[in-house]
């Protein structure tokens, strides 16, 4: 048991039959520590509130009405759940109610070595509830569901995405059962999961040690292109993304990602968007860096090379990152001009201290003048001023 979980138990001491649930006990059990504590009780929401209140915590309605709230206090903050135990499913939600024992509550778990339960006996000492052989699957390296893996998938089809993305941050198989079963369930994805949440799963594995075995996955299973229609050839290959593992941080590799992405399918920037509700900032993020990688691939002259350099400003740090780690490009095609800026020297001001009249033309000259700059490498404001009239 990791020291934070230990804390969190001996926080939280006043709560009924009080454990430390999911991915904080995994994570303690390899050696990882979890910032992400989960509190799972046998106290309903009103009485959490009640108790912790009484002791000088802060409590937020954080979900309450499936039995979630947030404690505060100082440093500490915690979510605690009251047990809960599914009552129907239809692969997109779960009708739930609250349970009494944290065996039912861990039984409405995805995978077992999520389904596991930390806690203190009476006298302070560490135990673990693991009904379902989360520990025994995390040693033999097993990404295995909890009960039947069809029933389980049938659930909420998002974990078949899920179990791509812990096999791939754990380096894990998934077993032949699941395999089996997300095979003949693939298809259902796309539609019972929204766009949003496949997204949110993407961006999550583009923080693993092997991002391209999990996108590997998600196109073999087809449930990528039944996203993305349609696709070309190129993104039925699973090598196709191999390259993001050389790129260290997440939003790097998800631009190159969506770059790549862009460029194997039949559809716009605005359709991709659409398509994976993806954010404005996200998705020109992606175009520009990839289109900037795109257009330095071969050597320029220094007037074009500014000119690109210019309308991309926003995303040449991380082009420079991804340059540098993966020897795409050279790095210094990426470099910015020692002698010339890529921002206008000529601004408005030194238009109307030249006798311009104020006006939107004022801008049309700033423009212009900065096209001047860029192209001929002038950097004097009077003869910018003079070029641009």
């Amino acid at each position: 048991m990791s020291d934070n979980i230990r804390s969190a138990l001996e926080e939280l001491y006043f709560l009924s039959d009080a454990y430390v649930v999911g991915g904080a006990v995994r994570d303690s059990l390899i050696g990882r520590e979890s910032d992400d504590i989960d509190v799972a009780t046998r106290d309903r929401p009103e009485t959490v509130k009640a108790k912790a209140e009484f002791r000088g915590w802060n409590t937020v309605d954080t979900g309450i009405d499936h039995g979630t709230v947030t404690l505060l206090k100082g440093d500490s903050e915690y979510e605690v759940t009251t047990f809960r135990r599914d009552v129907s499913t239809d692969g997109r939600n779960a009708t739930v109610e609250f349970a009494t024992a944290v065996e039912e509550d861990l039984k409405r778990r995805d995978f077992t070595i999520n389904a596991m339960a930390a806690g203190l006996d009476s006298s302070g000492n560490e135990f673990m509830k693991d009904p379902f052989g989360g520990i025994e699957d995390l040693i033999n390296e097993r990404i295995r569901a909890v009960g039947d893996p069809k029933t389980r998938f049938r659930e909420d089809l998002l974990r078949i995405v899920r179990a791509f993305r812990f096999g791939a941050r754990y380096g894990f198989e998934i077993g032949e059962p699941e395999r089996s079963a997300i095979e003949e369930l693939s298809g259902e994805v796309v539609d019972n999961v929204s766009p949003e949440r496949i997204t949110a799963e993407i961006e999550k594995a583009m923080k693993s040690p092997n991002p391209e075995e999990f996108i590997s996955k998600l196109v073999g299973s087809g449930i990528l292109a039944d996203y993305v229609q349609p696709l070309t050839p190129k993104i039925r290959n699973p090598e196709r993304f191999i390259d993001i593992r050389d790129i260290g941080r997440a939003e790097d590799r998800m631009a190159i990602f969506l770059w790549e992405l862009k460029n194997a399918s039949l559809v716009d920037w605005a359709d991709l968007q659409e398509r994976l509700r993806l954010s404005t900032g996200r998705i020109e993020r992606a175009r520009k860096t990839g289109q900037l990688l795109f257009l330095l691939d071969d050597k320029l002259a220094e007037h074009t090379r500014r000119k690109i350099l210019a309308s991309h400003k926003s995303v040449i740090s991380g082009a420079q990152r991804i340059a540098r780690q993966t020897g795409r490009i050279p790095p210094p095609r990426l470099e910015k001009p020692a002698e010339v800026p890529l921002e206008p020297v000529a601004t408005g001001k030194d238009f109307l201290d030249a006798g311009f009249e104020e006006g939107p033309q004022i801008g049309d000259l700033i423009e212009k003048a900065h096209a001047i700059q860029l192209e001929e490498g002038i950097t004097d404001v009077e003869l910018l001023i003079e070029k641009a009239q």
